[in-house]
């Protein structure tokens, strides 16, 4: 009679198990794809590569809130986490990637603009204030190139600008070395062939330019000047695969055009559209493709929204994070 106890005992408790490990299993079945807040669905945010692993810095949550961290996504193996914090939270910043370490530039936080130029270390994950920039500003666009960071037009909280800031990766010194053909805000910047591309921004009346502007970063001058289909004001930008990319962008609205440029020529053509109009987008070329970052996922709305753009087929996907790791 005990050894039959027993055995009921056994079975029972082989059956809770069994019960407990299909929801286990369950649940992280369930979640596989669900990072969950306050550091993933994120708005105005920029970014910045290295190696295969992007960078997306700062930015608001969907409420407003200003984001202080900085997270690292690796979109091959859709894998993200958390790998460090700004001085303060903030947004309106810029981006470049220079000398292994991220940068970023400027912005706005509660208390007013910021000219802080802050290194993040990808070795030891701190972030620290290296410099200052002349005054002051935010929404601006920056790049690097040949082993210094540029930072081209803004908003100072009383005017647009037009300057041309180069800055010392080493020593966080920067000053201007040129000016834009007129003030901009919210212009879209990168680099290509050791020329930098300034491209749309908002002129001194707030309205979308369709400008491209080729600049030495050697002398600060303006080498040549082109036009986009259509003007268009916080757009994303992208340089792959010889070719210069834009993503979104505002113009009496949100835009979903994505546009070539051919940095020889300066010629732009819409080759496609973004699967809904968005704009304050950051992109990124990794792995042959390109990926767009900002607002939230439309399936999974607790994770930041992620667009892989194909440059070979021009083809868009949204991309969706398996994994929650930390780095």
């Amino acid at each position: 009679m005990g050894i039959i106890a027993g055995q009921g005992k056994t079975l029972t408790f082989l059956i809770y198990l069994g019960i407990i490990l299909f929801i286990i299993v369950f649940g992280l079945y369930a979640s596989r794809y669900v990072i969950h807040r306050p550091w993933t669905a994120r708005n105005r945010v920029v970014t910045a590569t290295v190696g295969d692993v992007c960078y997306v810095v700062g930015g608001t949550t969907p409420d407003g809130e200003l984001v202080r961290s900085i997270l690292a996504v690796d979109p091959v193996r859709k894998r993200a986490g958390i790998v460090g914090q700004l001085p303060t939270p903030r947004f309106g910043i810029t981006a470049a990637e220079c000398a292994g370490a991220v940068f970023a530039l400027g912005g706005e936080n509660k208390t007013g603009y910021l000219d802080a130029i802050v290194r993040f270390d990808l070795r030891t994950k701190k972030a620290e204030t290296i410099g200052a920039l002349p005054s002051p500003r935010a929404y601006g666009g920056a790049t690097a190139v040949s082993g210094k960071i540029f930072y081209v037009g803004g908003w100072d909280g009383h005017k647009r600008l037009d300057e041309v800031v180069e800055i010392n990766p080493a020593t966080g010194e920067a000053r201007v070395i040129g000016h834009l053909p007129s003030p901009r805000e919210f212009p879209a910047v990168t680099a290509f062939d050791g020329k930098l591309y300034v491209i749309g921004g908002e002129d001194n009346s707030g309205n979308p330019i369709n400008a491209i502007v080729e600049i030495d970063p050697t002398t600060g001058n303006v080498v040549q000047t082109g036009k986009l289909p259509s003007p268009v004001s916080r757009t994303a930008v992208v340089s792959a695969n010889g070719k210069i990319y834009t993503f979104g962008g505002w113009n009496d609205g949100f835009t979903s055009a994505i546009t070539m440029i051919d940095p020889t020529t300066l010629n732009a053509t819409q080759i496609a559209v973004l699967p809904a109009a968005a704009a304050d987008l950051g992109a990124a070329a990794c792995d042959g493709n390109i990926y767009l970052f900002g607002g939230m996922d439309p399936k999974f709305r607790q994770q930041i929204k992620i667009i892989e753009f194909d440059p070979s087929t021009h083809e868009t996907a949204f991309l969706h994070l398996r994994n929650f790791l930390w780095w």
